[in-house]
Protein backbone atom coordinates (compact mmCIF):
# COMPACT_ATOMS: atom_id res chain seq x y z
CA UNK A 1 0.00 0.00 0.00
CA UNK A 2 2.58 2.19 0.85
CA UNK A 3 4.98 1.53 -2.48
CA UNK A 4 1.44 2.60 -4.63
CA UNK A 5 0.97 5.76 -2.42
CA UNK A 6 4.71 6.73 -3.13
CA UNK A 7 4.54 5.88 -6.82
CA UNK A 8 1.47 7.90 -7.16
CA UNK A 9 3.07 10.67 -5.76
CA UNK A 10 6.17 10.63 -7.60
CA UNK A 11 3.93 10.39 -10.86
CA UNK A 12 1.73 13.41 -9.47
CA UNK A 13 5.07 15.54 -8.75
CA UNK A 14 6.71 14.70 -12.47
CA UNK A 15 2.99 15.15 -14.20
CA UNK A 16 3.01 18.47 -12.36
CA UNK A 17 6.46 19.46 -13.55
CA UNK A 18 5.86 19.05 -16.46
CA UNK A 19 2.80 20.73 -16.87
CA UNK A 20 4.05 23.88 -15.19
CA UNK A 21 6.97 24.10 -17.34
CA UNK A 22 8.10 27.82 -17.45
CA UNK A 23 4.88 29.02 -15.58
CA UNK A 24 6.30 27.49 -12.58
CA UNK A 25 8.41 29.75 -12.13
CA UNK A 26 7.75 32.80 -8.86
CA UNK A 27 8.13 36.38 -10.13
CA UNK A 28 7.59 38.98 -12.81
CA UNK A 29 5.80 37.40 -15.82
CA UNK A 30 7.27 39.45 -18.43
CA UNK A 31 10.08 38.40 -20.77
CA UNK A 32 13.66 38.90 -20.66
CA UNK A 33 14.64 42.27 -22.60
CA UNK A 34 15.38 42.14 -25.92
CA UNK A 35 19.16 43.22 -27.08
CA UNK A 36 17.72 45.95 -28.64
CA UNK A 37 16.44 47.35 -24.93
CA UNK A 38 19.07 46.57 -23.43
CA UNK A 39 21.15 48.93 -25.59
CA UNK A 40 18.36 51.72 -25.17
CA UNK A 41 18.71 50.84 -21.34
CA UNK A 42 22.64 51.62 -21.78
CA UNK A 43 21.97 54.55 -24.15
CA UNK A 44 19.59 56.30 -21.61
CA UNK A 45 21.85 55.53 -18.51
CA UNK A 46 24.59 57.48 -20.48
CA UNK A 47 22.68 60.53 -21.03
CA UNK A 48 21.83 60.51 -17.18
CA UNK A 49 25.15 59.94 -16.57
CA UNK A 50 26.51 62.80 -18.81
CA UNK A 51 23.34 65.17 -17.54
CA UNK A 52 24.62 64.44 -13.81
CA UNK A 53 27.87 65.60 -14.42
CA UNK A 54 27.08 68.39 -16.58
CA UNK A 55 25.06 70.10 -13.17
CA UNK A 56 28.18 69.37 -11.07
CA UNK A 57 27.39 65.81 -10.18
CA UNK A 58 23.66 67.07 -8.44
CA UNK A 59 21.30 65.76 -11.60
CA UNK A 60 17.38 65.52 -10.35
CA UNK A 61 15.18 64.08 -13.06
CA UNK A 62 12.50 66.50 -11.31
CA UNK A 63 14.53 69.60 -11.99
CA UNK A 64 14.93 68.45 -15.63
CA UNK A 65 11.11 68.36 -16.58
CA UNK A 66 7.61 68.36 -15.34
CA UNK A 67 5.07 66.03 -16.66
CA UNK A 68 1.76 64.98 -16.09
CA UNK A 69 0.97 61.31 -16.28
CA UNK A 70 -2.75 59.85 -16.52
CA UNK A 71 -3.03 57.38 -13.33
CA UNK A 72 -5.73 55.03 -13.87
CA UNK A 73 -6.25 52.04 -11.67
CA UNK A 74 -8.44 49.04 -11.26
CA UNK A 75 -11.08 48.64 -7.89
CA UNK A 76 -11.90 45.19 -7.64
CA UNK A 77 -14.20 44.41 -4.20
CA UNK A 78 -17.00 41.51 -3.73
CA UNK A 79 -19.89 44.79 -3.47
CA UNK A 80 -19.93 48.47 -4.23
CA UNK A 81 -19.81 48.92 -0.06
CA UNK A 82 -16.95 49.74 1.69
CA UNK A 83 -16.97 47.06 4.08
CA UNK A 84 -16.48 44.85 0.93
CA UNK A 85 -13.43 46.19 -0.78
CA UNK A 86 -15.46 49.08 -2.92
CA UNK A 87 -13.44 52.60 -2.76
CA UNK A 88 -15.96 55.36 -3.33
CA UNK A 89 -15.24 59.14 -5.04
CA UNK A 90 -14.88 60.58 -1.34
CA UNK A 91 -12.57 58.09 0.07
CA UNK A 92 -10.28 59.27 -3.79
CA UNK A 93 -11.01 62.63 -2.58
CA UNK A 94 -9.53 62.34 0.85
CA UNK A 95 -6.63 60.30 -0.42
CA UNK A 96 -5.84 62.81 -2.55
CA UNK A 97 -7.54 65.99 -3.19
CA UNK A 98 -6.05 67.42 -6.77
CA UNK A 99 -7.48 64.22 -8.53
Amino acid sequence: MQAKFTLLAVLAAVASAAVTGERGRLGCGTHEPTPEQIEIAKQLAEQEAAAANATSGEFSLAAAATINVNTYFHVVASSQTVANGYITVSNLDHLHPSM
